[in-house]
């Protein structure tokens, strides 16, 4: 239809438990609630009787586009009862659409998928040449996916006629003027501003003199890379990152279509995220670090797990020179499982969580204390004694201050898994534990520690809750991240900063582009910002991992992309 007013003309008289009916018309393109996880009406009208005809104003809609249109007439017990929908087209001038933009990029045939590296250029091609009275264009790009709800097509007003922008869902990132009717157009990725690793789609829609002609087109997909492995592998199995400097390394692995399956180990460069090296890579085997990656003085450490074997070796790494080192051997290789280190920069001085495989399952916890350049091992600290009373003790995570030369760990009794975690501290020199209780509730998702403050951050599953701990007065507070399932904590000494993953971000369930998140909050728990551009569904993820890894100095850090398939750079 083009007029001003939409007349809808309805019939209530079959219907039971009619109370306070209400006709609503949807989003452009949301047309009921199949087609939008959260179905948000932009125009209601209470109707009066059981017939009659209702003139819904064009002007109080989105533009153009198709819409639902519907009658709420009752609850029964808490569920809506809506009529059938119906629908209608809203053209601004015609009903006629776009084709799709074609992507290229360096010479490659124009496609509707397109992948550029990170803060790489590429071409857009359009033609709106034929929607009649159109004389300009412009090319829109999507919030980025996809969401909590895997949607992949990020529009909220598919075949609408104004820009993605309904104050409510997350919407475009970029609105372009296009120089004409049709042509090609170079564009920079990272400045248009696609998010790292995360899927965006891009659609033209037709212009005369700035407003709309007509609906937005079909459209293309785009992704820029993060940090891609040079083979193409996952970067699940560890990586590290220099707080200092510029350099990082990351550890891949993959399975080929003929079974095989391959590793490989790699540098990176942080400003630009390429890979700079491929130092090793082996088939039958994966690489892999222990949760952290670099220690003081820009030392790697990786360990190669043989599939034949089920043996680990490890050796240090020079990330810089993307070169081997010396062989790094812990004690009892045959029997003794080193799970994950502890973030340290400040040394080379490193603490580990080890396992004793002959052990009983209550009994069988210990810290391993190393110099890793020099290749010596402290003794075995058994972390036993401080949760005797747990039947099946989990530990994880570990932090370390490295001005006080100890170590804190988190556990939890497999057994009484939504109980409160027990941190233990234990002084590295003399191998003493002290141990109390947590104030939240449940497993907990890793660990980090503050040496300036001699702070601890534990994020907990059954609650989604953090508790943040002065080691020194073994004391916490109940932080509320303001999102769930919070995992992999870090924190930024130098601003006193905590920055953790969400897989559930604070707005789902509210926000039809939900995706996961970041947040950065300080040390007394107050929430300071949220990044909301992950993906951290559809997939296992490991604990007993560093896999946040902050850069002071840039202020920038690291996470898993969609699937685990590539690093996720972000600010914080």
């Amino acid at each position: 239809m083009t007029g001003s007013t939409i007349p809808v003309t309805y019939d209530l008289t079959g219907a039971r438990n009619v109370s306070n009916p209400t006709l609503l018309v949807s989003e452009p393109g949301r047309l009921n609630p199949a087609t939008g996880f959260i179905y948000r009406p932009v125009y209601s009208t209470p109707v009066s009787g059981l017939t009659g005809t209702v003139h819904v104003p064009v002007s109080a809609l989105q533009g153009g586009g198709i819409y639902g249109i519907s009658i709420l007439f009752g609850l029964v017990k808490g569920s809506p009862l809506n009529t059938d929908f119906a629908y209608t087209r809203v053209a601004p001038t015609s009903s006629a659409r776009p084709a799709a933009p074609l992507l290229a990029q360096n010479g490659s045939a124009p496609g509707h998928f397109l992948e550029v590296p990170y803060g790489g250029s590429f071409q857009v091609s359009w033609d709106v040449s034929g929607m009649p009275m159109a004389d300009g264009a412009t090319l829109e790009v999507s919030a980025a996916g996809p969401g909590t709800f895997n949607d992949e097509n990020p529009f909220n007003n598919p075949n609408g006629s104004q820009r993605d922008q309904n104050g409510a869902d997350t919407g475009s990132v970029a609105f372009q003027a296009l120089p004409g009717l049709k042509g090609t157009i170079a564009l920079n990725a990272k400045t248009l501003g696609l998010v790292p690793t995360m899927l965006h789609v891009v659609r033209v829609l037709p212009t005369r003199s700035g407003a709309a002609a007509g609906e937005a087109g079909e459209v293309s997909s785009i992704t820029m890379d993060g940090v891609l492995a040079a083979d193409g592998g996952f970067a699940n199995n560890g990586f590290g990152i220099d707080q200092g400097g510029n350099d990082a390394f990351l550890t891949s692995g993959q399975q080929l279509a003929n079974g095989t399956i391959t590793t490989s180990l790699e540098t990176f460069d942080q400003s630009t995220k390429a890979i700079t090296r491929t130092v090793a890579s082996q088939s039958t085997a994966l690489y892999f670090t222990n949760g952290w990656g670099i220690w003081g003085s820009d030392v790697g450490l990786f360990g190669l797990f043989d599939l034949n074997t089920f043996a680990s070796t490890f050796n240090l790494l020079n990330p810089a020179k993307g070169t081997v080192g010396p062989a790094w051997t812990p004690p009892s290789p045959n029997t003794l499982s080193i799970s994950e280190g502890a973030a340290n920069q400040a040394d080379d001085h490193a603490a580990f969580l080890a396992f004793d495989t002959t052990a009983s399952i209550n009994n069988a916890w210990r810290l391993l204390t190393s110099d890793i350049t020099a290749n010596k091992f402290g003794t075995l600290i058994d972390l036993s004694p401080a949760v005797a009373g747990m039947i099946f003790p989990v530990f994880d995570g570990i932090g370390q201050n490295t001005a006080t030369n100890q170590a804190a760990t988190p556990a939890g009794d497999f057994t009484n898994f939504c109980g409160p975690p027990t941190i233990v501290t234990a002084d590295l020199g003399t191998g003493t534990l002290s141990s109390f209780a947590g104030v939240t509730m449940g497993f907990p998702y890793g660990m980090a520690v503050d040496s300036a403050t001699n702070t601890a951050v534990v994020p907990t599953i059954c609650d989604g809750l953090a508790g943040i701990y002065d080691l020194g007065k073994k004391t916490g507070i109940v932080a509320h991240p303001k999102g769930s399932v919070n995992i992999y904590p870090a924190i930024d000494q130098t601003r006193g900063l905590i920055v953790m993953d969400q897989v559930v971000p604070g707005d789902f369930g509210l926000n039809n582009n939900a995706t996961s998140s970041a947040v950065v909050m300080d040390e007394h728990g107050n929430v300071l910002s949220t990044r909301e551009q992950f993906f951290f569904f559809n997939t296992f993820l490991t604990i007993g991992a560093n896999n946040v890894q902050v850069n002071p100095t840039t202020r920038s850090a690291y996470t898993l992309g969609p699937g685990q398939q590539e690093l996720e750079p972000f600010t914080y």
